[in-house]
């Protein structure tokens, strides 16, 4: 997944434009699940060490488990387990059903964002062709 702002890039008659998109997915209350959130989950699915997937985001591991602990109070579902020994001897940890699904429904989202972006840029690029501006 990519580490940023979604964004297609087009010229102009007036210069170079780009076209930028950020989602997030937001379910009752004031629960939301966003980029950072989805970026965490991916790491655990690769690595199932919540220490490896923290360091490799240069997120601290408090700050890790908050974002787990966060996601799983609100959506009142756990999102990961736990189990001991994991490579290395530490704590082994995988996304549950529910941390599955919200991985996978948002990777959906985010193919359907990009193809927009793709759609869309497309669609700019062409009007500025147009000799509208003379």
């Amino acid at each position: 997944m990519e580490s940023e702002i979604k964004k297609k890039e087009f010229s102009s008659p007036l210069g170079n434009f780009s076209l930028h998109l950020k989602f997030w997915i937001q379910g009752e209350g004031d629960f939301t699940i966003g980029k950072g959130d989805i970026k965490l989950l991916s790491e655990l699915k690769r690595t199932q060490n919540l220490t490896q997937a923290t360091k490799s985001l240069n997120y601290s591991y408090k700050y890790g488990w908050d974002k787990l602990r966060k996601i799983s109070k609100k959506t009142g579902k756990k999102v990961v387990i736990t189990k001991k020994g994991g490579a290395g001897g530490g704590g082994m940890v995988e996304l549950t059903e529910w941390g599955k699904y919200l991985l996978h429904l948002y990777e959906i989202i985010s193919k359907d964002v990009d193809n927009f972006l793709i759609h869309e840029s497309e669609k700019m690029k062409e009007f500025s062709k147009k000799k509208i501006f003379e």
